[in-house]
C-alpha cells in the first residue's frame, strides 16, 4: 500500500521523491472532498463556549478552514485559517488549537478556536507540517520537514506567549526530514522522520529552550515504513505511528538510548494513518485514514474501526485531549 500523503504542494512533491524505489514513482493527491466545497459559507458562532463534550478537529484543505464536528459527524463550525491549505493539528491541555501553515512558514495559534482570532508563531526559512505542546509548560515545538532552501528538517521551540523561535535543532544524516512529535510529561519530545538514506527514524530532544540535538532511538522488533505520527498517553509511554503499515505501536520511555520492544501493537484495519489523537478517557482514539475520513478505534486494542466518518483532509485533533 502507499503511503497516505498530506495535501500540500511541498508535501507532494516530496513524496514522489519518498517514493521512488518503494513500489512507485509518483504519487496522485486526490482532488478535495471535504465537508463543503471551497469558498463555500460555514456559518460560526464567535461567542460560542469551548465544549465540554469530545470535539474533533480537522482540516479542509479546499476551503482553508480547520471544521470541528462532533464525535456523530455533526459540523459544529469552521475555523478559517490564513493560508491556503491548513497541516497538521493539535490541541493542548487549555483547548487551544495550533495549526501548521506550511505555506506561510508559520504557525497559527486559537487560544479559543470558535472565535477565529490567531496569533501566528514565526517560522520562517522552514517548511512546518506539525506542532506539539507541552502539557505543564506551554512550551511549543514545530517539526520541519525540510527548510525553505531545500536544507534538512529541524525542530523549532518556543517558549509560551512568545512567537519567535527560542531554539532550532537539526540532525542532516538522521532527520533528513521531520514529520510528526510529542512532548513527554517530563518536557522531553518525541519526533519521527526519515533518514538521509531513507529509513524512517525515532529521536528524543531535551532541553527545550536549550536543545542542542535529535537523540536517535533504537526500536526493538520493529522497522518503520513511513512516519505516521506521535503521541504520548497517559501513563507516559510513546505511541509511534507506521502511516504506510497502518499500525501503532505503544512503548515504554527510553533507556540507553532504546525504546525496546513494543508493549502493544494497534491495527487500524480502514487503512494508513496519516495522523492520529487519543482522546482523553484513555481508552480510545481518532485516526486520519484518507481522503477524505477520520475513524475511532478502541486503544490500545485497535482492529476494526468503532465508528469511521467521511470528513476532514488528512489531519486529525481532539478535545479534550489525552495528556500524559
Amino acid at each position: 500500500m502507499m503511503p497516505l500523503v498530506r495535501p500540500t504542494a511541498i508535501l507532494a512533491a516530496l513524496a514522489v521523491v519518498a517514493l521512488a524505489g518503494c513500489g512507485g514513482g509518483s504519487v496522485t493527491i486526490p482532488a478535495a472532498s471535504g465537508a463543503h466545497a471551497a469558498g463555500a459559507s460555514v456559518a460560526r458562532n464567535p461567542a460560542r463556549a469551548p465544549s465540554t463534550l469530545t470535539q474533533l478537529f480537522v482540516p479542509d484543505a479546499t476551503g482553508a478552514h480547520v471544521d470541528v464536528y462532533d464525535t456523530s459527524g455533526n459540523l459544529q463550525y469552521a475555523v478559517p485559517v490564513p493560508g491556503d491549505q491548513p497541516e497538521s493539528l493539535t490541541t493542548d491541555a487549555t483547548g487551544a488549537l495550533y495549526v501548521a501553515l506550511t505555506d506561510r512558514s508559520a504557525v497559527a495559534l486559537f487560544a479559543r478556536p470558535a472565535n477565529g482570532k490567531y496569533v501566528l508563531l514565526s517560522d520562517s526559512g522552514n517548511y512546518p507540517v506539525a506542532a506539539a505542546v507541552a502539557p505543564k509548560s506551554l512550551l511549543v515545538a514545530v517539526a520541519n520537514i525540510l527548510s525553505t532552501s531545500g536544507g534538512p528538517g529541524s525542530v523549532s521551540f518556543y517558549e509560551r506567549g512568545k512567537t519567535k523561535a527560542c531554539a532550532n535543532v537539526s540532525d542532516a544524516t538522521n532527520f533528513a526530514r521531520v514529520y510528526f512529535e510529542a512532548f513527554d510529561a517530563n518536557g522531553n519530545l518525541f519526533v519521527d522522520g526519515a533518514s538521509a538514506a531513507g529509513r524512517t527514524t525515532v529521536g528524543e530532544i531535551a532541553g527545550g529552550c536549550g536543545a542542542k540535538k535529535i537523540q536517535p532511538l533504537v526500536l526493538k522488533g520493529v522497522t518503520l515504513q513511513f512516519p505516521g505520527g506521535v503521541a504520548v498517553n497517559v501513563k507516559n509511554q510513546i505511541v509511534v505511528g507506521d502511516q504506510q503499515a497502518g499500525v501503532l505501536y505503544t512503548f515504554a520511555q527510553p533507556k540507553g538510548g532504546s525504546l525496546g520492544k513494543p508493549l502493544a501493537t494497534t491495527p487500524l484495519r480502514s487503512g494508513g494513518t496519516v495522523g492520529f489523537a487519543l482522546t482523553k478517557n484513555g481508552t480510545d482514539l481518532w485516526a486520519a485514514s484518507g481522503y477524505p475520513g477520520i475513524s475511532e478505534y478502541a486503544y490500545p486494542a485497535g482492529g476494526t474501526p468503532v465508528k469511521s466518518l467521511a470528513v476532514g483532509y488528512g489531519g486529525i485533533a481532539v478535545t479534550p485531549a489525552e495528556t500524559p
